[in-house]
Order: structure tokens, then C-alpha cells, then sequence
């Protein structure tokens, strides 16, 4: 009967400590995120009963930021997976190929941020015509403004952690037989983008 808790316990003794801590800081980030997503669903149905919550189509640029995302994450797969092979020139073009893909997710969710601004829909103090035919004043996309915008800021230190390791892959640093900040890169990134999976769904829903 003790056994599972017994192989818990050296799996945990077992793990690298800065992994331990990547994954106490993805979990509390992840906490953070449902905590925001209740937050946004108590809101909602307080909001229809008021006739103030505005639904509206999210911009096709998160579709393209969404399909960016996932593919960076094959990327720094193949990079890691080259590392462990020690094909060091492979895992050079797979970190910068990754970089140039976060810097374009980053992008392209600053012209999606553009295009909700440009269709009447900011981050505060949104007037539209409910379906009652009044004028009315509607905050409902803050929540979107700020878990995208979080997200971001997430994304954006996740960014400076590939650029680190395209450094230290030019400096020849990785290899099969130094895989631990690429691997802690690794883990990061993929949590990164199942979360942007997850949220641009979510929002998806919501919104439209």
C-alpha cells in the first residue's frame, strides 16, 4: 500500500532541483491562468444578465500566432533532440529558427492586440448596442487584453532563455553531455504554448 507514495518520493529526490523548480513555477503559473479564466466566466454571466457582455470573433492574426506557437515547439523538439545525437550545427538552426518564430508569435499577437483596437474594441469603457438595442458601456475585453498580455510577458522570458541557448550552442556549450538548460528551455517552452493552446480556445469560446 505504500509503495506508490515511496516512488513518489525518489522520483522527487530524483529530480534535478532547478527542473523542481521549473515545474513549481509552471504549475503556479497554470494555477494563475484558471484563476483568471473563473474569474472571466463568473464575470461573463454576471455581465449577460446585464446585457453588457460583448461578444465578438477574435482576430484570424491569433489563428496564425496559435499555428506559429505550435510549430516553434516541433522546432525546439528537433533541436533537442539533435543535442542529444550531438549534430551541433542542427541544434544551431533549430534555436534560432525557434527565436525567429517566438519573435514572430510575439508579433503577430501586437498586430492582433492592433486589430481588436481598430474594431471598436479596447481595453476599457467598449460601447456597443446590446441585443435589447441600448447603448451600453461594456469591459468585458480587459480580460482578454490582460491574459493575452500576461501570456506575453511569459512568452517574452521564455524567448530570452532560446536566445541564451543560441548563444551557448554558437559557443558549442551544448551537447549530449550538457542538456540541462536546454532541456529546462525545452520544458518551458512546451508548457508555454499547451498553455496559449488552452487559452486562445478558451477565449475562442467566450468571446464569440
Amino acid at each position: 500500500m505504500n509503495a506508490p507514495k515511496r516512488d513518489i518520493a525518489v522520483s522527487l529526490r530524483a529530480l534535478h532541483p532547478q527542473k523542481f523548480l521549473l515545474w513549481v513555477y509552471i504549475i503556479s503559473t497554470t494555477m494563475i491562468f484558471a484563476g483568471l479564466s473563473s474569474a472571466v466566466l463568473v464575470s461573463m454571466a454576471d455581465a449577460i444578465g446585464n446585457g453588457n457582455w460583448r461578444f465578438f470573433s477574435l482576430p484570424h492574426t491569433f489563428w496564425v500566432s496559435t499555428l506559429i506557437v505550435l510549430l516553434s515547439s516541433v522546432t525546439l523538439q528537433y533541436g533537442y533532440l539533435s543535442a542529444r545525437r550531438n549534430e551541433i550545427s542542427a541544434v544551431k538552426w533549430a534555436l534560432v529558427l525557434t527565436a525567429v518564430l517566438g519573435t514572430a508569435f510575439l508579433f503577430i499577437q501586437f498586430l492582433g492586440f492592433r486589430s481588436l483596437f481598430e474594431m471598436g474594441i479596447a481595453l476599457v469603457d467598449n460601447n456597443f448596442i446590446n441585443a435589447a438595442g441600448k447603448q451600453v458601456k461594456s469591459n468585458s475585453a480587459a480580460f482578454l487584453y490582460i491574459i493575452v498580455g500576461m501570456h506575453g510577458l511569459h512568452l517574452l522570458g521564455a524567448l530570452g532563455a532560446v536566445l541564451v541557448m543560441v548563444f551557448q550552442a554558437l559557443r558549442l556549450r551544448i551537447g549530449k553531455d550538457n542538456l540541462l538548460g536546454l532541456e529546462l528551455t525545452l520544458i518551458f517552452w512546451h508548457a508555454l504554448g499547451f498553455l496559449w493552446l488552452y487559452l486562445f480556445i478558451f477565449l475562442s469560446v467566450i468571446y464569440s
